[in-house]
């Protein structure tokens, strides 16, 4: 009951404004800011931690704390925040010890992952097909193995350390990340002016004609005919698209 409790926040606000969140928060800056921000907090957490926690053991969460961790995994919800590193912290906020709160996001992460991966299959359902099952059912089955050998190793790591050093690898690669993007863009600018077309794989124009999908540079975008802002529609990060069309609906778009 205490994760179905702590399950629900992030899963009903993730649907509500997961468009939301795509449309304003996938940028490289909002990403560094969010991994500096919450190396600073897990500074904060370590440093206020330093009393006696007021629950030791998942057995001893009562639905009030699982809801509380609940909302603490929300924040996971801004690109650039660990679903993981929410939870513990939250859970450490709230009175839970390194362990506990290690251990319960473990647990949580179980729903969580798998209502998420329900989501983007049912999403994607048109580039699905039944020789594609097996491949994802492999990939399921090695992901959860090697987050519980990674999960068992961190509660042992954390019976004896803090967290402080996963705070200073993200406050550095937070700082790393804007300075990256303005050389390369530096380099890049002229490149884009000269010759900006070149970068455009495929355009199609919706059966309304009110929008145009295109590939550029792998990703994805959205144009919309007269006024509006283009949209990222890249669902799948590592991965370039070759071509993108809307499906007959209009809204639906399938990618390749």
């Amino acid at each position: 009951m205490n994760l179905f409790i702590a399950f629900l926040p992030a899963a009903i606000l993730g649907l509500l404004f997961i468009k939301t969140i795509k449309a304003h928060l996938f940028q490289p800056f909002t990403v560094a800011i969010a991994f500096i921000v919450g190396g600073l907090i897990i500074f904060w957490v370590e440093k206020r931690h330093r009393y006696e926690p007021r629950i030791t053991s998942v057995d001893d969460m009562q639905w009030g704390d699982a809801l509380k961790v609940g909302l603490a995994q929300v924040f996971s919800l801004i690109p650039g925040t660990s679903r993981s590193g929410a939870t513990i912290m939250g859970g450490m906020i709230f009175g839970l010890s390194r362990r506990a709160a290690t251990e319960f996001s473990f647990f949580l992460a179980i729903p969580t992952l798998f209502a998420a991966t329900l989501y983007s299959l049912w999403k994607d359902r048109a580039l699905l097909d039944a020789a594609s099952l097996p491949m994802l059912g492999a990939g399921f089955v090695a992901a959860f193995v090697s987050a519980f050998a990674c999960v068992r190793w961190l509660i042992r790591y954390v019976s004896r350390h803090d967290f402080r050093p996963f705070a200073w690898y993200r406050i550095a690669f937070g700082i790393v990340v804007p300075i990256t993007l303005v050389s390369d863009f530096d380099q890049t600018r002229q490149r884009w002016i000269k010759s900006p077309t070149d970068w455009i794989g495929t355009a199609h124009i919706s059966a309304s004609g009110d929008r145009v999908v295109f590939t550029a540079r792998g990703g994805v975008f959205v144009v919309p005919a007269r006024q509006g802002r283009i949209v990222d529609a890249s669902h799948t990060q590592r991965v370039r698209y070759r071509d993108a069309r809307f499906m007959p609906d209009g809204k639906s778009l399938l990618t390749l």
